[in-house]
């Protein structure tokens, strides 16, 4: 995988994560849904930082995520990616559905809207507590109505904790039909964007699977009913 080094420009609250413009742009494409492993040299960070996409600029990105406090302006990233599967089905449609079961997550999710929009689709965005800015154009929902959005939708994009998945699809009766158009974005631990480590195992029907390369965006249908 390359390793691309970009610059710093502005890092500022967005929902409940940072919002990092980083200059220049990738010469690769970063789906929505989609990830980089991003690193600070000559500071004291060890671990990468997963980053997500959340916004577009003709000379470099919008990246969001858990930045470290230490992070600077005009301070170098290296970063390394894109890494994982992003949303497929939710990139096609023309009524799409949001929801972050955390605000936390909403970020993550901006992208997906703004390039929906960018279509001409229609956006209906679930939340009972709004963390960022949204386009005028998107239709803001409460949880309370999220199956009426997930039946009135022709793909719906889901953001949750992976320790919140069983909860999720407990506290939901999907139709079969249902869960055919849902892809969900799992926040798990991913640190090495290649499979060696494990950390981030995710249980299919199809066996196990790792969030950092075959996800971090799963369908539903694959994933086992609780």
């Amino acid at each position: 995988m390359k390793t691309y080094s970009v610059l710093i420009r502005e890092i500022i609250p967005f929902g409940q994560e940072h919002r990092i413009d980083v200059t220049p742009a990738l010469p690769t494409v970063l789906q929505p849904g989609q990830y980089c492993l991003a690193f600070a040299p000559g500071t004291t960070q060890i671990l990468p930082v997963p980053l997500f996409p959340c916004g577009e600029l003709p000379d470099g990105l919008y990246l969001c995520g858990k930045s470290p406090p230490f992070w600077q302006t005009r301070e170098s990233l290296l970063l390394q990616g894109p890494y994982g599967q992003g949303f497929i089905e939710s990139l096609k449609v023309r009524k799409l559905a949001i929801h972050a079961v955390e605000p936390a997550l909403e970020s993550r999710l901006h992208l997906l809207a703004v390039q929906a929009l960018q279509r001409g689709a229609d956006v209906a965005w679930v939340t009972d507590q709004l963390s960022i800015e949204l386009p005028p154009q998107v239709e803001v929902l409460k949880s309370a109505d999220f199956l009426e959005a997930v039946a009135w939708c022709d793909a719906c994009a889901v953001a949750i904790p992976i320790n919140q998945l069983t909860e999720f699809q407990q506290a939901h009766s999907f139709k079969p039909a249902e869960r055919t158009k849902i892809e969900v974005l799992l926040d798990a631990p991913m640190i090495c964007g290649n499979s060696h480590c494990g950390v981030c195992a995710v249980e299919t029907i199809k066996g196990w699977k790792l969030a950092c390369k075959d996800g971090p965006v799963f369908r539903l249908e694959d994933l086992p009913r609780e």
